[in-house]
């Protein structure tokens, strides 16, 4: 979305310089003292010395709004929906806010990435960041699945099977078919990126020490655009996550079920 964006600027100012570089051009050759080339000239020095700096004073007021929107998103959407803090902190990007949804524990806030931008006019390159809500959903499993099944924000090939959805994908054999059917759906609904794995290797930076503490397994979404996620937007991603949860629940309790079947 971003590159889509920045490509329509791009495109916006060339057709812009088109049209009025030309006629620019022809106003200048009319005689010094014409009205038409006068007034073109003091609004050409007009745009050049307030219109620009007042363009770039814009652009960095509502990067500093939009900045501090997306660092308050988890406050915003914690209050609206009545989630507790698990976490108490003085800096927004460290506070976890939890709940629960279907039956289900989940916790969320905002994190940020950082990716390098090259700026091919200026021949260097700086760094970009971005905003985006993790929202985790805890797997009501009594024990760990020993799996882990991997698709971040930077994974873009195409997530047609299972094992390429997942770049990093340990013992995922041991997940069942429709188990991994649920897992791959959800990332190729609107090109998402999963995390499956087990709460006790989930490190402080993906997931704090106090939040679903109790959790066995755990379902982590990235989701991008963190200002655009309203209640009901969070209330939708809540279900799929606790459809890929459930899924998870039933294989292992039938699993469990034909083992004590066996053993009868």
């Amino acid at each position: 979305m971003i590159k889509k964006q920045t490509g329509l600027i791009l495109v916006g100012v060339l057709a812009l310089c088109c049209v009025c570089i030309p006629l620019f051009a022809v106003v200048m050759t009319l005689p010094p003292d014409n009205s038409l080339r006068q007034v073109t000239t003091a609004l050409f020095w007009s745009a050049g010395c307030i219109g620009l700096p007042l363009f770039a004073v814009a652009g960095l007021v509502w990067t500093l709004v939009d900045n501090r929107r997306s660092r308050q998103a988890g406050r915003k959407l914690a209050d609206e929906l009545g989630l507790r803090a698990l976490t108490p902190s003085d800096n927004p990007l460290q506070v976890w806010y939890g709940g629960e949804h279907n039956g289900r524990s989940f916790a969320l806030k905002p994190v940020v990435f950082a990716s390098r931008a090259y700026d091919g006019y200026r021949h260097r390159t700086g760094m970009r960041a971005h905003f985006y809500l993790r929202i985790v959903m805890a797997v009501n499993l009594p024990r760990p699945l020993a799996v882990i099944a991997e698709r971040t924000h930077d994974d873009q090939d195409a997530a047609t099977t299972f094992t390429e959805a997942f770049p990093r994908l340990e013992n995922g054999e041991k997940l069942n078919g429709r188990s991994q059917q649920a897992l791959l759906h959800f990332v190729q609904n609107g090109d998402r990126n999963l995390r499956l794995l087990d709460r006790a290797a989930a490190p402080a930076a993906l997931l704090a020490a106090d939040a679903l503490p109790q959790a066995a397994v755990i379902l982590i979404h990235d989701q991008p655009k963190v200002t655009a996620v309203t209640p009901a937007h969070l209330q939708t991603l809540l279900d799929h996550l606790s459809a890929v949860a459930a899924v998870l629940e039933a294989a292992r309790a039938s699993s469990a079920y034909l083992q004590e079947t066996l053993c009868m």
